[in-house]
């Protein structure tokens, strides 16, 4: 039974009582999980209270200190690269080939706090003000560089960081998108604030300059240097250092031979092939440096008039294009290749380890586990682990078809499973032979071309024998729960009266009883704490317990002597029942009523279509020991309605809207007798809802007078 509901006047609170290789990643990472050791306790301290830990304060220090030295690192960083790439301009009159300084800005700032965001970006377009006064000779030009720097800081950081907390990633091809977007987005910021700049200073000349090669510049700078900063992908299986090694050192071989040993060759695609290789073969990181190295190369080929690029044929400006397409074709093509090789390469190795766990999880596997696949328009058996071999002796070593092996019907049970398009979800319990029981998971395995499957078996022939025990026991105890209820009364002029129970189990807590004898009816209507076996019992020893009274005595003294008696057994088990117990006077319609908690028994008034509920503030039987007479009377036309709690749910559980179900049900001028009331009230108003209680009703009526 439930917890009281609001409307009582007692409360209570009662004592608690797929594919081969995903289905390989999944028991891998189950493995994981399971074999993984708990971290080490000491002094058996809970939650490793008494271990030594450095003082939040001390770790908080050392993590400023950090932050500080990432910022001036990347500072003076920016500072040096921006004054080297003024002091080996071999044309002071013309723009830089590129701009790596913004290279290196970005991808320390991201490795930075969010709140160092705009401090940083600040500081770094301070400290190159004066290498753009070197290299534009205008002061307006200089203060609109350094603004655009700081502006095009921000915007790079701003987008890479974009919902992210640490340090943004470079691992799929996703996050290589997020990075040229950032480099384009920050590059074109810059050179829109430098163009004006230049514009207001009065320098159209030099503006029309920067429009074409400031972006380029500064995106081919980002684009080489931010990777370094960001977090790279886990190689599972690295090359060694040596090898690495070897590969771009022949990547930059190629790359000098290419931009310094030839002459206006148009060769610039072979230098492209060996960072290509890498891809495929050596961590990004050593990609990004074979690519940093060749652009390095690229740019002093060119800068001395040799290789495909040379300022000689196409001239500075030309050739700078030129050369600052060759790295951005170079580190976006070799960086894709990279990341879907990375991408490969940890999902292969993951898929091998979880291959391979299965596979000792099959031969090691407590359950019984065989392997099956189709064979034309049979299934065969072609694998088995020390389990399988266990519970099933008949099996063999090389292929058997699997009715052999189960039985004709068996078979066709799993076969129906396994051929079902939810095969993966089944878990079916077949009958052997030999009269044992087994449970059969089918899983689904994609290997090769063929429908393969693994069937796990367990034998369940001790559950599945007392599971049917306990069946027999409680379809036993419901037979004879109804054998205690109530026998069908004789007719009694002037009165008719209906009763049901409807048991959320097989064995309920709910009872009742109608008795007429003489010109008295006894009416009860109790519910036990609780559901199943325990509350059947208890269930009727109250009723006996009640019955064992005279059916002249007073309700309440009814209630005091059942309460004497089963006082002891509701202790013991921690449980009590509410009662309604009335007696009624047939020829006066006299009732005299007590209510031990129950409060659903109402009065329904036929001559004024009208609903009273009579109730106590009294407690249940195992919790009070006093219990007083309430008194009402029975007109022609009226009926007395006790019912359960579990009536109380199916209509809302409350007492007003069961009190409007009982007045539309007993007051339908197209209704019928009392037994057809009280089944339309244990049925409720929604037959799809679940039952949590049983539902009981009982209704006496007092026919209407013929004149």
């Amino acid at each position: 039974m439930p917890a009281p509901s609001p409307s009582r006047s007692w409360r209570r609170t009662a004592p608690s009582t797929d594919s081969w290789s995903d289905r390989s990643e999944r028991t891998a990472a189950t493995s994981t999980a399971i074999l993984r050791p708990n971290p080490p306790k000491r002094c058996g301290c809970p939650n490793n209270v008494g271990m030594a830990s450095p003082p939040p304060s001390h770790s908080r220090r050392e993590r400023h200190r950090s932050e500080i030295t990432t910022a001036v690192i990347g500072l003076v960083s920016v500072f040096a690269l921006g004054w080297f790439t003024v002091w080996v301009r071999t044309d002071p009159t013309q723009a830089s080939l590129w701009w790596l300084a913004s290279g290196v800005a970005i991808g320390l700032g991201c490795r930075l706090p969010r709140h160092y965001l705009w401090p940083y970006s600040l500081a770094t377009g301070v400290i190159l003000y004066g290498v753009f006064l070197v290299n534009f000779g205008s002061t307006p030009a200089a203060i609109a560089a350094s603004i655009g720097t700081v502006l095009e800081t921000v915007t790079a950081i701003g987008i890479l960081r974009a919902g992210r907390s640490g340090p943004p990633a470079l691992r799929q091809t996703r996050d290589l998108g997020r990075l040229l977007i950032a480099v384009l987005a920050s590059a074109t910021v810059f050179d829109i604030v430098l163009l004006v700049g230049l514009l207001v200073s009065g320098q159209p000349d030099a503006a029309v300059l920067q429009l074409a090669s400031a972006g380029p510049r500064h995106a081919a700078g980002a684009l080489l240097l931010i990777p370094f900063a960001l977090v790279l992908p886990d190689t599972d299986k690295p090359s060694s250092r040596v090898d690495a090694t070897v590969q771009v050192g022949i990547g930059l071989i190629v790359a000098a031979l290419v931009f310094l040993g030839t002459e206006d060759l148009p060769l610039a695609f072979v230098a492209l092939a060996p960072p290509v290789w890498s891809a495929f073969s050596i961590p990004v990181r050593w990609v990004l440096t074979e690519v940093l190295g060749i652009s390095l190369l690229a740019a002093y080929g060119s800068a001395i008039n040799r290789g495909p690029f040379s300022f000689e044929v196409f001239g500075r400006t030309g050739a700078s294009a030129l050369i600052q397409l060759f790295e951005l074709i170079t580190i976006s093509v070799t960086l894709m290749l990279a990341l879907t090789v990375a991408r490969e390469r940890s999902v292969s190795a993951k898929l091998e380890a979880s291959e391979l766990t299965y596979r000792r999880n099959f031969e090691n596997s407590l359950a019984g586990m065989i392997m099956v696949v189709r064979d034309a328009d049979s299934w065969q058996v072609i694998g088995h682990n020390r389990a399988a071999g266990v519970l099933l002796p008949q099996v063999q070593e090389g292929p058997q078809a699997l009715d052999a092996l189960l039985g004709g019907e068996p078979a066709a049970i799993v076969t129906a499973a396994v051929e079902s398009p939810n095969a993966s979800e089944h878990g079916i319990e077949v009958a052997l032979t030999d009269g044992r029981f087994l449970q059969v998971s089918v899983i689904g395995l994609e290997l090769d071309t063929t429908d393969t499957y693994a069937l796990q078996i367990l034998d369940v022939t001790d559950s599945v024998l007392g599971q049917r025990r306990v069946a027999d026991e409680l379809n036993r105890a419901r037979e004879v729960q109804q054998a205690l209820a109530p026998s069908e009364q004789p007719p009694r002029r002037g009165w008719t009266h209906g009763a049901l129970t409807v048991t959320a189990r097989q064995v309920g807590g709910d009872f009742y009883d109608l008795r007429i004898s003489g010109s008295q009816a006894i009416m009860t209507v109790g519910d036990v704490m609780g559901k199943g076996i325990g509350a059947g019992i208890l269930a009727a020893a109250a009723r006996t317990s009640l019955r064992a009274n005279n059916t002249y005595l007073r309700s309440s003294e009814v209630l005091a002597e059942a309460a004497r008696i089963i006082d002891d057994d509701l202790a013991k088990s921690g449980a009590f029942v509410t009662v309604g117990y009335a007696v009624i006077d047939l020829l006066s319609g006299r009732v005299n009523l007590s209510d031990a908690g129950h409060g659903l028994t109402f009065a329904v008034r036929g001559g004024s279509h009208t609903i009273h509920r009579l109730a106590s503030e009294d407690l249940p039987l195992g919790l009070g020991d006093h219990w007083e007479t309430l008194t009402t009377q029975l007109a022609p036309g009226d009926s007395l309605l006790m019912v359960s709690d579990g009536v109380l749910e199916l209509w809302g559980d409350s007492i007003e809207d069961l009190s409007k179900a009982i007045a539309l049900i007993c007051f339908d001028p197209n209704g019928t007798g009392p037994q057809q009331l009280v089944d339309a009230l244990c049925t409720g108003g929604d037959v799809s809802l679940v039952r949590t209680d049983d539902a009981t009703a009982v209704l006496l009526h007092r026919e209407w007078e013929s004149s």
